[in-house]
């Protein structure tokens, strides 16, 4: 059967937009995962304790936290393009700003401006489940998602690279410049994409729109009201469990591994990237076959079921390899958790709503990794290094409970009618 000409268009159009996206996601990513290796011992190098270096990372969610759901709510009212335009050029600043830091105060507010320009990960969602069936949201969030981790994967490993060329005293700044370098490409890359493709005065009548209207049409939410609609709690709440344990990743894993193996960064860059290859193939493949054949209150059980007991052996693990084993299970089996939990909001979120919810589950997963990455690292300097994990092994067993219980609920009335 032929196309129409406006079919292929339209078509043709949604290639591009997917592709400009994928690019985008990549480089950004690229840039985000250069710094995980450096920030924890940039924050030792200015002589911080473990507790004060994971509030790195608790800034940056605190942030996403707070910006997510506005950002997301507001590119629902005036477009998708120019809200991600936005958060790009929020985050070539908060690059400089870590390349002209010199002290905790700075990394911290402009690893925390970092995180409220991370809101362009509920846009991105948004832009490319927009006009597609209920039934491809999962792969296609499966597939941005996988972008995303190919950017994650290259950037500890190319941070941990960087730092073993580069000098003793020079390592640091190495890194940052690059992540600088990614920044602005990334901005170009946006700009180029779809700075053609906005329209100034019809963006700058929607703000007007937007700050006249006291009260939105019956078709739009309320710009002031970030209400979650009932059909998305229980995925976003889901989220929000997940992410806590799922915390461990960016919090406490650096200094885990150089309490107990003496890995410095490179050896945890690395560490990171094979956990994000994994995560790739995954979400690749596994995720795909897995919502072609069953629910995804079923997935979600299954993952945090898996995720559960890997938590609980990581500080069991005799040896690296044993260690590092483990680990990928654990992340692997808690990241596609997320990628499920995302879908169902996604899928049950109205088009004129859906930046909005997607947004507010950004901001679940963001509050939920403040609150991990402020507790771990207390736990982590008074009750030892084994503990975070096995409270993340306690938190993914109450998840995994839950959503078997909402499995076992839902074919119980599916059999009674």
């Amino acid at each position: 059967m032929r196309l129409s000409r406006s079919s292929s268009s339209r078509i043709a159009s949604r290639s591009s937009t997917t592709l400009a996206l994928y690019s985008i996601v990549f480089v950004d990513a690229l840039g985000f995962g250069l710094l995980i290796p450096i920030l924890p011992f940039l924050a030792l190098h200015f002589g911080a304790a473990a507790a004060v270096v994971t509030q790195i990372a608790a800034a940056y969610y605190l942030a996403a936290f707070i910006a997510s759901p506005w950002l997301g709510h507001l590119s629902d009212r005036i477009g998708r393009l120019p809200v991600l335009v936005l958060t790009v050029l929020v985050s070539v600043i908060s690059c400089v700003g870590l390349l002209i830091s010199a002290s905790m105060a700075g990394l911290i507010v402009f690893r925390a401006l970092g995180g409220a320009a991370s809101g362009n990960s509920a846009i991105a969602q948004a832009l490319i489940t927009d006009d597609l069936p209920k039934e491809q949201h999962t792969t296609a969030l499966s597939s941005l998602a996988a972008i995303r981790n190919v950017g994650n994967i290259g950037g500890p490993t190319l941070g941990g690279l960087v730092i073993a060329l580069a000098g003793q005293h020079d390592q640091f700044k190495a890194v940052l410049w690059l992540a600088t370098i990614l920044a602005v490409a990334t901005a170009a890359l946006t700009l180029w994409s779809f700075g053609r493709k906005m329209d100034p005065a019809a963006i700058w009548a929607k703000v007007s729109d937007l700050r006249a209207s006291a009260r939105p049409n019956l078709e739009a939410p309320r710009p002031h009201r970030l209400v979650v609609d009932r059909s998305t709690l229980w995925p976003i709440v889901a989220t929000a469990t997940v992410a806590f344990p799922t915390g461990l990743l960016f919090s406490v894993s650096a200094l885990y591994v150089d309490r107990i193996f003496g890995w410095g960064g490179a050896q945890t860059g690395l560490l990171l990237g094979i956990c994000t290859a994994a995560i790739i193939v995954s979400r690749l493949v596994v995720v795909p076959w897995l919502s072609k054949r069953f629910s995804i209150g079923f997935n979600m059980a299954a993952m945090g079921t898996v995720a559960c007991l890997a938590t609980l052996f990581v500080p069991l693990a005799p040896n690296p390899i044993a260690f590092t084993l483990v680990y990928v299970a654990f992340s692997v089996t808690c990241s596609n958790a997320l990628i499920f939990a995302g879908a169902a909001v996604s899928m049950r979120a109205a088009p004129l709503m859906r930046g909005r919810l997607l947004g507010i589950n950004q901001a679940a997963f963001s509050l939920a990794l403040v609150a991990s990455a402020s507790l771990n690292g207390v736990i982590f300097g008074y009750a030892g290094p084994a503990a975070p994990f096995y409270l993340g092994a306690t938190i993914l067993l109450l998840f995994a409970s839950a959503c078997w219980g909402v499995v076992y609920e839902e074919r119980r009335r599916t059999s009674s009618d």
